[in-house]
C-alpha cells in the first residue's frame, strides 16, 4: 500500500462538530480538500458562511446540521437528520468546545454545567450515538476527540474547562477498550495555545508573544498545525493506533 492511499480520506464520510470556526472549520477544509464527505455539525451550521463556502468549493460534499451536542435529545434528532444525507459515518471528529474561566470559591455551577456539557457530555452523547451506528454498519471507524493542553496543567481558574478535558482524555481510553472488538478506534489530540476563534483575542493582545518564548518551536500554532494529526487519525495511515493522546502543542508540554 502506498503511502498516498494509506493518509488517502477519498470516500470517507467524517462528522465534525463545532465545525462553524477555528480547529473545526479548518478540519472540515482539511478533509473536504482531500475528497472526504464532511458533515459539519454546531449549533450555528446552517448559518455559517464560512461552511456554505466551503460546501460551494467541494461540489456539495459538505452537509450542514444544526445541533446541540450538549443536549440528547438535540444530538438524537441530529443523527436521524443526519442519516437521511449520508448512509454511514465513518469518521466522528468530537471538536466542539466552549472556553471557561471561574474560580472554584465562585461557586458558579451554572458555567460548571454548560462547560462539561459541551466539552465532555457532548463527546459522550455523539460517541455513544454514532458509535453504534458504526456496529450495525460493520465496517469500523474512526473517532477522534479534541482535548487540550490544560488537561495537563493546573491553571488558575481554568477548574470545569480542565477538568472537561481531562475527562475526555479518559473517555478516550475507556471508549477505546470497548469498541475495539468493533474494529472501531479512538483517539484524541491535545492541541497547545493555537490561534483560533476560542482565544485569538487573548494570543493577539501579546500574550502570543510571551507565550512563544516557552514553547520549544517558539510560536504557537495555528489551526492548520492540527490537521496533520487528524488525518492521520482519520485515515488508515492509523489502522493500529487506538487509545492514546497526540500532542500538537509545539513542545509545550515537555
Amino acid at each position: 500500500m502506498t503511502s498516498d492511499h494509506l493518509f488517502s480520506l477519498e470516500g470517507r464520510t467524517i462528522l465534525v462538530s463545532g465545525a462553524s470556526s477555528g480547529i473545526g472549520l479548518g478540519l472540515c477544509r482539511a478533509f473536504a480538500e482531500r475528497a472526504a464527505t464532511v458533515v459539519a455539525v454546531s449549533r450555528s451550521a446552517p448559518d455559517s458562511v464560512d461552511l456554505a463556502r466551503l460546501a460551494d468549493d467541494h461540489g456539495g460534499r459538505v452537509h450542514r446540521f444544526a445541533v446541540d451536542v450538549s443536549s440528547a435529545e438535540s444530538v438524537a434528532a441530529g443523527l436521524e437528520r443526519i442519516a437521511g444525507v449520508v448512509d454511514r459515518v465513518d469518521v466522528l471528529v468530537n471538536n466542539a468546545g466552549v472556553s471557561s474561566e471561574s474560580l472554584i470559591l465562585a461557586r458558579d455551577v451554572d458555567e460548571w454545567h454548560r462547560t462539561i456539557g459541551a466539552n465532555l457530555t457532548g463527546p459522550y452523547l455523539l460517541t455513544s450515538g454514532v458509535a453504534s451506528r458504526m456496529v450495525e454498519a460493520g465496517r469500523g471507524g474512526s473517532i477522534v476527540n479534541v482535548s487540550s493542553i490544560a488537561a495537563h496543567r493546573a491553571v488558575k481558574g481554568l477548574a470545569a474547562y480542565a477538568a472537561s478535558k481531562a475527562g475526555l482524555e479518559q473517555l478516550t481510553r475507556v471508549a477505546a477498550v470497548e469498541l475495539a472488538p468493533h474494529g472501531i478506534r479512538v483517539n484524541g489530540i491535545v492541541p497547545g495555545y493555537v490561534r483560533s476563534g476560542m482565544n485569538a483575542g487573548y494570543l493577539d493582545a501579546g500574550a502570543g508573544e510571551r507565550l512563544a518564548r516557552r514553547i520549544p518551536l517558539g510560536r504557537v500554532g495555528q489551526p492548520a498545525d492540527i490537521e496533520g494529526a487528524a488525518v492521520f487519525l482519520a485515515s488508515a495511515a492509523s489502522a493500529y493506533v487506538t487509545g492514546t493522546v497526540i500532542a500538537v502543542d509545539g513542545g509545550f508540554l515537555l
